[in-house]
């Protein structure tokens, strides 16, 4: 096997900024339109957690309107643990207390301190009038006191006549019933996938909890057993990156997909794999072209 050879990657070094508006008409109401900045609130919902909170409060919304989604801004205040963004056969608007869901079409997952994601040219994400989308907030409330907020997601959106590649977003990772024993020393975690047809991949997004400490995603050619590193980076709860790779990394059919995340469990206890916060994940957001796959295709089991 040749040596790993590191692909280049961009951070996203635009800041988010506050929503247009707190309600993004969760019954199938307008989407607001765009500020002078370009960017417009598509969905949001208002919270309220007690202390201790550790939960899921989720919003569904029907499309008004078709929409070519170029760009996502988090809007995710104190309080947002993660943020998912999924398409759902469920047509019950509104706000609920839920759990996690996965979808067969996720188009966003990102964190605490995710920065703005712009897409390549020509790139974007397919909205259908009539379609709903499903906003699902992971809150975490470990404060004394009541917390509120509103957290959503904006974007930036293009003529359809500018399109030529539409996108989604899957997760690679591993989401089996692993455990960290309380060890003071690095223990890892990997997931791996067979690419099931040709992609382009241009975003990543490592997402651990409070134990990860560093990932790294590899693909290796099918044709060739080369393994190229695609992401090796320390990882920061408290600083969710969404790297974009420049230019697009092609992924054809039969190769492999790996990621492998390290943890340190200080905890003093045996920590599980799981959706709450005092438990771990090892995956990683893959933003990519053209569509097509279901939201956990890429994690093993």
């Amino acid at each position: 096997m040749r040596a790993p050879a590191l692909w280049t990657v961009l951070v996203v070094a635009a800041c988010g900024g506050p929503g247009l508006g707190d309600d993004a008409g969760g019954d199938g109401g307008a989407i607001d339109t765009p500020g002078n900045d370009g960017w417009r609130t598509l969905i949001s919902r208002n919270w309220t957690t007690n202390s201790p909170f550790d939960g899921y409060k989720c919003r569904v919304m029907k499309v008004p309107e078709d929409m070519y989604i170029s760009g996502y801004r988090l809007m995710a205040p104190t309080g947002t643990h993660h943020t998912i963004l999924t398409i759902t056969s469920d047509p019950t608007t509104g706000d609920t207390d839920c759990t996690p869901q996965p979808e067969p079409t996720m188009l966003y997952a990102g964190g605490i301190g995710t920065k703005d994601v712009l897409f390549p040219g020509g790139v974007a994400i397919k909205l259908t009038a009539g379609q709903y989308i499903r906003l699902e907030l992971h809150l975490y409330n470990a404060s004394d006191n009541q917390e509120t907020g509103t957290s959503g997601l904006q974007v930036k959106t293009i003529a359809a006549s500018q399109v030529a590649n539409e996108a989604d977003m899957i997760f690679l990772g591993n989401i089996s019933n692993w455990n960290l024993s309380p060890n003071p020393n690095t223990q890892t975690v990997a997931g791996s996938c067979s690419v099931p047809a040709d992609w382009h991949l241009f975003s990543l997004w490592p997402h651990m909890h409070a134990l990860g400490t560093h990932q790294t995603v590899t693909i290796t050619r099918n044709s060739s057993a080369q393994t190229l590193t695609l992401l090796d980076q320390p990882y920061d709860l408290l600083d969710q990156k969404m790297y974009m790779m420049s230019p697009d990394m092609p992924a054809y059919t039969n190769d492999t997909l790996g990621v492998t995340c390290s943890f340190v469990n200080t905890s003093g206890g045996v920590v599980y794999q799981g959706e709450s916060s005092t438990s771990e994940m090892c995956l990683t957001g893959l933003l990519k072209w053209p569509k097509g796959g279901s939201e956990l295709q890429c994690a093993s089991l």
